[in-house]
């Protein structure tokens, strides 16, 4: 929840309301684009009453803006990683009365914050957006993409109005609200949004529609005099890029549906859909037949761009439906499906790494413990999961597992802190990596095996390989090897093994029940439940950007789907995938 403790400013006596410009900025790679983006605000031809700097999870980041920026407020995120926290942290920072915010790697135009100022004398206006231009990076637009999709950049886009007019949402990189419509609202919904460089968005969208919802009078306004142009890398001007942008604006969208209702949260995308994009395809095409190619290209980025949208908001909205029907588990081979979740939680290290995206810090695996021992959930190791779905031991009302792989030299500490919270552990440990630096010493691995039955050692193979790419012969050493290496130093069987990568197949599972192993675990990143496969139960991985919310509706079996039986495509075009690769380095040397 966002402060509302704030003292009055002076500008509110003179009818001129109050302003703070907000920056959020996550990576030192766009350090002089931030540096230009804070110089255009100093620019303004109406001054900003103060400039707030939100350095999002990145210490020598914040060190440096601090020395650099005196002239503004720095200060860190006090949220979860991503930019709906940090945009949060800036309005319970703000003193204005209305908050603009501008990315760090967009530069205003002097007339910038008085374009979107000017429409807040009417009291019903609750936020204003303006026009974002695309600056390339190395001078020339990319000529294949069409100004329908330039919101893949970041950019306004075709279709937008070209007057001042209400609109559902402003782009984020230019906009602004009232302090107090953002508050009332709650503030941008965490897990919803931007994260680091991960390209997912409509952070403001979906707050934008609870704003405006709030008031049957309350408007957004889009405001042409109000100009940014904003950073396009070559990266971002890739195809792939394209693709992956549209993809996930499909599963952000679905998020915002899931919020604010389908009839809020996709109302411009149905005239857009209709009307928009079938006249660009009409007018590309146009430009093709009078002897311009790139047209015919545009074209069919706009149909390729569609249904990459299209297919990503299917996608996240059978997750949330709880999987679809596909992945539906059938209990005892029934028509019924098995509804009790099992949560598996996947760790990695915990550890401030910032370069390790499976990094989760010590206080943020504090604060998922707590909340994963609040949930009323009966936490058990694998083996007992694996023998609860074998029906040799009763389940639990709630079950959940918390695993964690590879064994960093971190593990010891993250076991100790889970035992504290009364949660089993199973540790999955690489053989072959003990001793290395960084990585679990033999002599931490016998203290973790005399912590008592609420630890559970694990085999993780030998070398850490894609066991699904490896010859048979090899596949049963790493198997076979990983099991009487730990079993030698912890004087106890180890019975169950989890896949490196999550990578398997029939043969690979079948190694491993020969080698003597009771259990196995995959990945998935869905929902185990009461008849999972006991040698491949589904677990979730835990990131450096999993909020507590998200971790939150994973407890109560929400937001992934649950594990299915049959191998899906798009593992088999992995392996295979990984196979050719190996093929050809072998024929290389």
């Amino acid at each position: 929840m966002i402060s509302t403790d704030h003292t009055t400013n002076a500008h509110a006596a003179d009818g001129d309301e109050s302003v703070s410009v907000i920056i959020c900025a996550y990576t030192l790679k766009r350090w002089n684009e931030l540096v230009a983006a804070v110089a255009s605000v100093e620019k303004q031809t109406r001054r900003p009453d103060e400039t707030i700097i939100v350095i999002d999870h990145n210490p020598a980041l914040l060190e440096r803006a601090n020395e650099t920026f005196t002239g503004a407020t720095v200060i860190p995120s006090r949220a979860g990683r991503g930019l709906s926290g940090a945009r949060n942290t800036g309005v319970e920072a703000a003193r204005g009365e209305i908050v603009a915010f501008l990315d760090d790697d967009a530069r205003a135009e002097p007339a910038w914050l008085a374009g979107l100022l000017g429409a807040y004398c009417d009291s019903n206006i609750v936020g204003t957006g303006g026009i974002v231009e695309p600056r390339w990076s190395n001078g020339h637009p990319a000529e294949w993409l069409p100004g329908e999709f330039n919101w893949t950049i970041g950019c306004s886009y075709t279709g937008l109005p070209t007057t001042s007019a209400p609109i559902r949402n402003p782009i984020g990189a230019n906009m602004s609200f009232r302090r107090d419509a953002i508050v009332r609202a709650g503030g941008f919904r965490e897990g919803v949004g931007r994260i680091d460089d991960v390209p997912l968005g409509c952070e403001e969208t979906e707050l934008a529609v609870r704003i405006a919802g709030a008031s049957s009078t309350a408007t957004i306004m889009h405001t042409p005099a109000a100009r940014v142009d904003h950073l396009v890398t070559p990266e971002r001007a890739r195809w792939r890029y394209f693709m992956m942008r549209c993809w996930n604006e499909g599963r952000s969208k679905a998020a915002v549906v899931h919020h604010v209702g389908a009839s809020a949260g996709l109302a411009s995308e149905r005239s857009y859909v209709l009307g928009t994009l079938p006249r660009g395809v009409l007018r590309e095409l146009g430009v093709a037949v009078r002897g311009d190619l790139w047209g015919a290209v545009r074209a069919a980025a706009i149909v390729g761009g569609l249904s990459a949208t299209a297919a990503g908001y299917m996608y996240a909205r059978a997750l949330s439906n709880g999987g679809g029907a596909p992945d539906r588990p059938q209990a005892n081979g029934g028509d019924a499906p098995a509804q009790q979740p099992i949560p598996v939680l996947l760790y990695h290290r915990i550890a401030a790494a910032e370069d390790d995206r499976f990094a989760v810090t010590p206080e943020r695996f504090r604060e998922q413990l707590r909340l994963i021992a609040a949930s009323g959930r009966t936490p058990l190791t694998i083996g007992e999961l694996a023998e609860g779905i074998q029906g040799t031991r009763q389940l639990p009302a709630r079950p959940v597992a918390v695993t964690i792989d590879d064994a960093y030299e971190d593990t010891p500490r993250a076991v100790a802190e889970a035992l504290a919270h009364d949660l089993s552990v199973t540790v999955y440990v690489t053989s072959g990596a003990l001793d290395r630096p960084g990585m679990l010493s033999t002599s931490q691995l016998r203290a973790l095996a005399g912590m008592g039955p609420e630890v559970e050692l694990g085999a993780h193979s030998d070398s850490h390989p894609h066991l699904d790419a490896l010859a048979p012969a090899d596949v049963r050493r790493e198997v076979f090897t990983s099991k009487h290496s730990l079993e030698q130093v912890v004087k106890r069987p180890v019975e169950t093994f989890a896949y490196p990568h999550g990578a398997y197949d029939d043969s690979v599972r079948a190694a491993v029940i020969d080698a003597g192993y009771r259990s196995a675990a995959a990945v998935k990143n869905a929902i185990s439940h009461p008849v999972d496969d006991p040698w491949a139960i589904a677990r979730y991985t835990i990131k450096s950007a999993t909020t507590l919310e998200r971790l939150a509706d994973i407890l109560e079996g929400r937001g992934a789907p649950f594990a299915w039986r049959r191998e899906r495509l798009r593992t088999r075009a992995a392996r295979t995938a990984r196979r050719t690769r190996r093929r050809i380095a072998q024929v290389v040397k």
